[in-house]
C-alpha cells in the first residue's frame, strides 16, 4: 500500500466523510490555505499600517483604522468557513485566528472611537458657535452603535479572561462618557483640545529647559525673545481656556474646567516669572529652599552655604521689584520673610517655618509628589526609599494576569516619570549651588 501524501497527515477527516477522495481532501486543504492566507494578510495590514492600506486615518500623530469593514469581512469569512470547511481541526484553527484578529482590530478601534468622538465634539462645538460654514451634524446614533458593537464583540471573546474584558469595556465606556460630556457642554471639546496642546508644550519646556533655568542668563537676547514669544502664546491660550470655562453652562463641568484653566494659567505665569527673574533671585530661592528643607529634616548645614545665602540675600535686596510682575514681588516678599525666620532659627529661637505655606516647588508639579506620596520638604533619601518600595509593589513582573500586567505597567510608568521629575528638580538645585 502506498504511503499517503503529506497533506493527509494534517487533515482530520470529519466522521461524515468516511471515504473522501483525494480531490475532496485537496480541495479542503486548499480552502484552508486560502482562508489562512487572507487572515494573515489582514493581520499584516493591521500591524504594518501605511497610508496606502485601506481604511487608514491620521489622528493624534498616529495611523488608525476604521474597523467596521474588517469586522464585516471577518464575519462573512466566519460564515464561509462554517459552511465550506468540514474538517473540525481546520475550522478551529481558522476560528482561533479570526478571534485573535478581532482582538487586534479592537485595539485599533479604541483610538478610532476617540477619533469619531473628537469629530462629533468638533462639529457640535462649531454648530453651536455658528461661525463660518456650518459643518455636518454629528451622527450620534451611529457612533453609539459603534460603542455597542465593540462591547458585544468583547463579550464574545473566548481567549481572554473576565478581568481583561472588564478593562477593555471600561476603556470604551470612558470614551463614551467623553462624548456624553461633549453633548452636554459643546465648549468642552474646544477647551480640552487647547488644554491638551498647551499642557504638552508647557510640560516639554519644563522637562527640557526648567531644570537648567539658571543658565538661561547666558543665552543670547534673541533666544530669550523667542522664548518670551512662547510664554505669551501660552498665556493667550490659557486665557482662552478661562473664557471658555466662564461661558459654560453645565453645573458639573463648568467649575471643574474653571479650576483646570486657573491652574494652567498660574503654572505658565509662574514659569514666566522664573524665566525673567534675576539670576541672584533664582540662586537665592534654590539655596534657601534647600537649607530650610534640611533643617526641617535635621540634616547638616555647612558654614559656607550660609555665607553664600547671606551674599545672595544682600544682592536681591538691591532688586527693584517694581520692575517685575506682581507674582515676582509676592515671591520675593515670602522669601525675605522666610530668610528672617531662618536667621531667628539659627539664633536659637523656636520658630515654625510654615514650609507648605511659604515655599512652593519652584516651577515644579505637585502632582509628581502626590503620585509618590511624598512632600516637597522630604529629603531625597526618603523620596528615593519611597520610590523603590513603589517599584517593587507595582512591578508588572509580579503579576501573571495580562489585564493586571497592563494596569501595573501603566502605574509603574507614572511612578517612574514622577520620580524622574522630582530627581531632576533636586539635582538642578545642587548644580546651581555648585556653579555659584
Amino acid at each position: 500500500m502506498k504511503k499517503k501524501p503529506s497533506f493527509f497527515e494534517e487533515v482530520d477527516i470529519d466522521s461524515e466523510q468516511d471515504n473522501p477522495s483525494m480531490t475532496e481532501v485537496k480541495k479542503e486543504f486548499d480552502s484552508f490555505q486560502l482562508f489562512s492566507g487572507r487572515l494573515k494578510h489582514i493581520k499584516h495590514e493591521l500591524e504594518e499600517a501605511t497610508n496606502e492600506h485601506r481604511y487608514v486615518y491620521e489622528y493624534d500623530d498616529n495611523r488608525i483604522f476604521d474597523p467596521e469593514n474588517y469586522w464585516e469581512e471577518l464575519a462573512y469569512m466566519h460564515l464561509d468557513i462554517e459552511q465550506g470547511i468540514k474538517d473540525k481541526e481546520y475550522k478551529q484553527k481558522l476560528f482561533s485566528q479570526i478571534e485573535k484578529l478581532n482582538q487586534l482590530i479592537l485595539k485599533h478601534h479604541l483610538p478610532y472611537l476617540n477619533y469619531e468622538t473628537d469629530n462629533a465634539g468638533s462639529n457640535f462645538y462649531y454648530r453651536e458657535l455658528k461661525s463660518g460654514k456650518k459643518p455636518q451634524e454629528p451622527d450620534f446614533e451611529s457612533i453609539y452603535e459603534r460603542f455597542d458593537r465593540a462591547i458585544s464583540l468583547i463579550e464574545s471573546f473566548e481567549d481572554i479572561t473576565d478581568d481583561e474584558k472588564i478593562i477593555l469595556k471600561n476603556k470604551i465606556q470612558s470614551i463614551k462618557e467623553r462624548l456624553d460630556r461633549y453633548i452636554k457642554e459643546p465648549k468642552l471639546w474646544r477647551f480640552e483640545k487647547v488644554e491638551k496642546e498647551t499642557y504638552k508644550s508647557v510640560y516639554d519646556y519644563e522637562m527640557h529647559h526648567l531644570f537648567g533655568r539658571a543658565k538661561h542668563h547666558l543665552g543670547s537676547e534673541k533666544s530669550k525673545e523667542e522664548q518670551l514669544t512662547f510664554f505669551r502664546q501660552w498665556l493667550k491660550e490659557t486665557e482662552e481656556l478661562i473664557a471658555l470655562a466662564d461661558k459654560m453652562t453645565d453645573s458639573k463641568i463648568k467649575p471643574d474646567c474653571q479650576e483646570r484653566a486657573d491652574y494652567l494659567y498660574n503654572r505658565v505665569y509662574r514659569l514666566l516669572v522664573d524665566f525673567e527673574a534675576p539670576e541672584n533671585f533664582i540662586r537665592f530661592e534654590a539655596l534657601l529652599t534647600d537649607i530650610v528643607n534640611r533643617i526641617k529634616n535635621n540634616e547638616s548645614i555647612f558654614p559656607n552655604e550660609l555665607s553664600d545665602l547671606n551674599n545672595y540675600f544682600y544682592k536681591i535686596n538691591k532688586i527693584d521689584s517694581r520692575d517685575y510682575h506682581s507674582e515676582f514681588q509676592s515671591r520675593l516678599k515670602k522669601l525675605q520673610n522666610l530668610y528672617d525666620l531662618l536667621q531667628r532659627k539659627l539664633a536659637g529661637e523656636d520658630v515654625d517655618f510654615g514650609f507648605e505655606k511659604e515655599i512652593n516647588v519652584s516651577g515644579g508639579d505637585m502632582q509628581a509628589y502626590k503620585i509618590l506620596g511624598v512632600k516637597p520638604g522630604d529629603s531625597f533619601e526618603k523620596i528615593k526609599k519611597t520610590y523603590r518600595k513603589l517599584v517593587v509593589q507595582y512591578h508588572p513582573d509580579k503579576y501573571t494576569d495580562p489585564g493586571e500586567k497592563e494596569i501595573m505597567g501603566e502605574k509603574l510608568k507614572e511612578i517612574n516619570q514622577a520620580y524622574g521629575f522630582i530627581k531632576s528638580i533636586l539635582e538642578n538645585k545642587l548644580e546651581n549651588y555648585e556653579q555659584s
